[in-house]
């Protein structure tokens, strides 16, 4: 089995590694479980975007980021934003689904993208993440 280095992880070798998500709504939600996942030993934390009440305005994909990262510290963070067609929280249009993928990924902040593979898998394949 390959394996992946993930921050201080290593993924694909030893014991099945702990992901907590984050499912909140507001900027201050978010905060409050942050907090007290970076006390937890837990390998990754999954921030599920498509429940953030902001996430199409402009610039906050990027501060929420940037908050969990300053917060979560060396813990790996996975960015996900889950359609409503693949069970999420919220609809989106294709354009704007890769738009947030690019954008999570193009800030550094994200060490790891859960990408909806059946969205459109010519435009997932081209992406350049």
């Amino acid at each position: 089995m390959k394996t992946v280095q993930v921050r201080n992880i290593t993924l694909g070798e030893g014991r099945p590694k702990i992901c907590v998500p984050i499912v909140a709504e507001t900027k201050e939600t978010i905060r409050e479980k942050a907090e007290e996942i970076s006390k937890l030993p837990v390998e990754v934390v999954e921030w599920r975007a498509d429940f953030y009440e902001d996430i199409f305005v402009e610039g906050k994909l990027e501060e929420i980021l940037s908050m969990l990262r300053m917060i979560l510290k060396n813990q790996a963070l996975l960015y996900t934003f889950r359609s409503a067609d693949e069970g999420g929280h919220r609809l989106v249009e294709k354009e704007t689904y890769y738009q947030l993928n690019e954008r999570a990924a193009g800030s550094g902040l994200v060490d790891l993208i859960d990408v909806e593979a059946f969205m459109d898998e010519d435009s997932t394949a081209a992406v350049s993440y």
